[in-house]
């Protein structure tokens, strides 16, 4: 009886062991995100410059292997799809689908008076819902927009900003 505990422990333990040093070379293959453009509204940042400093960010965290904007494009362009104003669930899953997705990243940008407010939303494209969102409020500071952005995504990823 504790021979087969301790064998049992002994395999567990190795299992894991096993896992972490695949994710720690790279073998472990990680959830493919993609992020479009980011919704901006009373800013001076397109939604393609939004997107892009979002794609940046998400990237430094390592948790995710992030679509690069170019294969994304030449995806987009080679299905003739149209993503301009792709923000919404069922536009994103559609184009998840095409391009082979396993996660889509949105969200906006927006100015409201004296405060900018960023909401992201994760959509998990398997079970088609959405699995994470974050919104925050932040002083009119626009030239801290890049901290901004990475504040609320490491807020959301749950990380320490």
């Amino acid at each position: 009886m504790k021979k087969t505990m301790i064998l049992k422990i002994t395999a567990l333990m190795l299992s894991l062991v096993s896992a972490m040093s695949l994710k720690a070379q790279g073998i472990v293959k990680k959830p493919k995100l993609t992020v479009l453009n980011i919704a901006s509204q009373g800013m001076n940042i397109t939604p393609a410059q939004a997107g892009n400093m979002v794609r940046r960010e998400l990237a430094k965290i390592q948790n995710f292997e992030v679509m690069d904007k170019y294969d994304v494009m030449y995806l987009v362009n080679k299905h003739g799809l149209k993503i301009d104003n792709c923000y919404g669930k069922i536009c994103l899953l559609d184009v998840a689908k095409v391009i082979k997705s396993d996660k889509m990243f949105t969200g906006s940008i927006e100015r409201y008076q004296r405060t900018i407010t960023i909401t992201f939303r994760m959509i998990d494209v398997a079970s088609q819902s959405v699995e994470k969102v974050e919104v925050m409020e932040y002083l009119y500071l626009p030239e801290n927009l890049k901290v901004m952005i990475s504040m609320t995504i490491r807020k959301m990823m749950g990380l320490k900003n």
